[in-house]
């Protein structure tokens, strides 16, 4: 088992985290030794859990799906505090890529589901939301495909109208 060591500052147990519920950022202060911790969000008061790591080495790509719909694959090798090592595996359906270098700290927040929200660079401050896949484009695409065919409609009653 490796030794973990991280650089710190006054402000080490500190770290940026944005509330899956509301958006905002707020300092929290976390243990670096416990795995999943419950956290209270600063601005709208619902708790969340949130989960740090040192990143090892990270690995994206986009995939993009038979009707064209792109997403991008993560595969993230991280370092829990204890040293023990993890694979962090999980799709977000945009093609939005997160920079994450060996030995930044990987922040993880879950909504109240255990499921993943939002992926954190505390290193350089850089968050990702996680879309977990409602295409919004493919909706659109119907509602436009049908206001098509009503436009059409009205042009060909139309002509007819005209044309007697």
């Amino acid at each position: 088992m490796a030794k973990i060591q991280i650089k710190t500052n006054d402000d080490s147990d500190k770290f940026n985290l944005v509330c899956p519920f509301c958006n905002k950022d707020c300092r929290q202060v976390l243990e670096l030794s416990s795995d999943k911790q419950r956290v209270k969000c600063c601005s709208c008061s619902k708790s969340f859990y949130c989960s740090l790591f040192i990143v090892r080495g990270k690995k994206s790509k986009i995939i993009s799906d038979s009707i064209g719909m792109e997403s991008r694959q993560f595969d993230i090798r991280v370092f829990k505090f204890d040293g023990y090592e993890e694979l962090i595996s999980i799709a977000n359906h945009n093609s939005i890529d997160l920079e994450l270098r060996s030995n930044d700290i990987l922040s993880i927040s879950y909504d109240e589901d255990n499921s993943i929200q939002i992926l954190g660079n505390q290193t350089i401050n850089v968050h990702l939301r996680i879309n977990h896949g409602e295409f919004q484009r493919g909706c659109v695409q119907i509602k436009d495909f049908s206001y098509g065919i009503f436009c059409l409609l009205i042009i060909i009653l139309l002509i007819k109208f005209f044309s007697c």
